[in-house]
């Protein structure tokens, strides 16, 4: 046929190159479906979160619409400053449990807190807590 024959000890096994081939491409489809359900599953956690958390502080009302309400009940307090001052102690007790908890999560929570949660930290507190099982603090 013109080729030189193989050295010796040389063979061509075809079926053995298929066969690397095929695990080759069952290798990349398995780690492309990890990478799916990876990212299916941060997508489902962020979204328990959040309905979790809006749960917890009543998100069927908007930021302000509670900021509007904790005013109203809460104007003696205020004006002593006493309510905001409570408010951020839990702020800083939610970002503990989450620096400890979910770092992940720690990104933009001053933000989420402030615009979506303002006046239900103590709930949020609460909830987060009962998610990751710790022991609510009392702010000091």
């Amino acid at each position: 046929s013109g080729l030189p024959p193989p050295p010796p000890g040389a063979f061509f096994l075809p079926h053995k190159v298929a066969d690397k081939e095929h695990q080759r491409k069952r290798n990349e489809n398995k780690e492309a479906a990890k990478r799916k359900e990876d990212a299916e599953l941060r997508r489902q956690e962020q979204k328990n979160v959040k309905a979790a958390i809006g749960v917890a502080s009543g998100c069927d009302q908007s930021a302000d619409e509670r900021r509007a309400e904790v005013v109203a009940s809460a104007v003696p307090a205020t004006a002593s400053g006493e309510t905001e001052e409570l408010a951020e102690k839990y702020r800083t007790l939610i970002k503990g449990v989450y620096a400890r908890r979910n770092p992940s999560k720690f990104l933009g929570l001053e933000t989420l807190l402030r615009d979506k949660y303002y006046g239900s930290e103590a709930e949020v507190y609460r909830h987060i807590c009962s998610k990751y099982s710790e022991e609510p603090e009392k702010p000091s």
